[in-house]
C-alpha cells in the first residue's frame, strides 16, 4: 500500500509541475529515457546548441553543437540544457551555470528545451533550496531559475542585451 501511495504522491507531484508550466506557456512532455533523444530532436528549431550535460545518458541528436562558440551560442536558434531540477509549485525549472555555459546556452536562443529528470521534481522552494545547499556548500553556488518564456521578449528594441528566449519547452525524462 505504501508504494501505491508513494505512486500517487509522485504523480501528483509531477501533474502539478506540469500544469504550473503550461500556466507559463510552456509546454512539456514526459518520456522514456528510450525517446529522450527524439523527443529533444523533435523540438529543435534551426541551429541548435547544447551542453553535454543536458544528455547525460541520452545519445545527443547529432544537429545539436556540444561545447559551442559564443559566436554559435548568440546566433543559435534553440538552446538545449539540463534542468538540475524543477520546482513543482512555480512551474520552474532550475538550470546551473557551469564553465559549459549553460546559463548562456539557455538565454540566448530564441527557443529553450530543458531536459529535466522526473526524479528531479521536487514540490516547493523550501525543498530546492535544501536539495540546492550541498551544491553551494560544495561551491557550486550560481543557478537559474527559469520560470516561464522571457516576458521581455516582447519589448523588442527597448531591451539589449540578454533578456531570455521567447519559447521553451521541458523534456521530462522517466528513468
Amino acid at each position: 500500500m505504501s508504494s501505491t501511495r508513494e505512486t500517487d504522491r509522485d504523480r501528483a507531484l509531477l501533474d502539478e509541475f506540469l500544469e504550473n508550466l503550461s500556466r507559463h506557456a510552456v509546454t512539456a512532455e514526459v518520456v522514456d529515457r528510450a525517446d529522450a533523444s527524439a523527443a529533444i530532436e523533435s523540438e529543435l528549431v534551426g541551429a541548435a546548441v547544447g551542453t553535454e550535460a543536458a544528455f547525460e545518458g541520452i545519445d545527443p541528436p547529432g544537429r545539436v553543437t556540444l561545447d559551442p562558440t559564443v559566436e554559435e551560442i548568440t546566433g543559435a536558434d534553440t538552446g538545449v540544457t539540463v534542468g538540475i531540477m524543477g520546482v513543482a509549485a512555480y512551474g520552474s525549472v532550475v538550470v546551473p551555470s557551469t564553465e559549459a555555459w549553460d546559463g548562456p546556452v539557455s538565454l540566448y536562443p530564441p527557443r529553450h528545451v530543458a531536459v529535466l529528470r522526473r526524479d528531479d521534481v521536487v514540490p516547493d522552494m523550501a525543498s530546492a533550496l535544501s536539495r540546492l545547499s550541498e551544491r553551494f556548500e560544495a561551491g557550486a553556488n550560481d543557478v537559474v531559475f527559469v520560470t516561464g518564456r522571457s516576458s521581455t521578449g516582447d519589448m523588442g528594441a527597448s531591451v539589449v542585451g540578454v533578456h531570455g528566449p521567447s519559447e521553451m519547452h521541458v523534456v521530462v525524462v522517466d528513468g
